[in-house]
């Protein structure tokens, strides 16, 4: 077994994955992200981190790889908060603050 599994969170509409985490739990919230991401293709890249994010805190250097530029989940990061030209450290900082992320 992973160190992370995930669950469906929303009895309702079974469509947000929830993690439980043992350890670094950054990693395991890109991956998720990026899964989710894969299934659902046309919804925008905001609400697919809010989906995957939402109720989970920690701090910007948990995630690791998974936030340096060219990375999968730094490009959905970079789509969801500024998008081609916006410098990298606002789109960390306007991510950080929307998740409650400790730099």
């Amino acid at each position: 077994m992973s160190s992370t599994d995930l669950a469906d969170d929303d009895t309702r509409s079974g469509t947000r994955p929830h993690l439980v985490a043992r350890g670094r739990v950054g990693p395991a919230l890109a991956e998720a992200a990026l899964e989710f991401q894969r299934g659902h293709p046309a919804l925008p890249p905001l609400d697919v981190l809010d989906i995957c994010l939402r109720g989970h805190a920690g701090r910007l250097a948990d995630f690791g790889a998974h936030l340096v530029p060219g990375a999968p989940f730094a490009q959905l990061v970079c789509d969801a908060f500024g998008g081609r030209g916006t410098p990298w450290a606002l789109v960390l900082s306007r991510f950080a603050e929307r998740y409650h992320l400790l730099a």
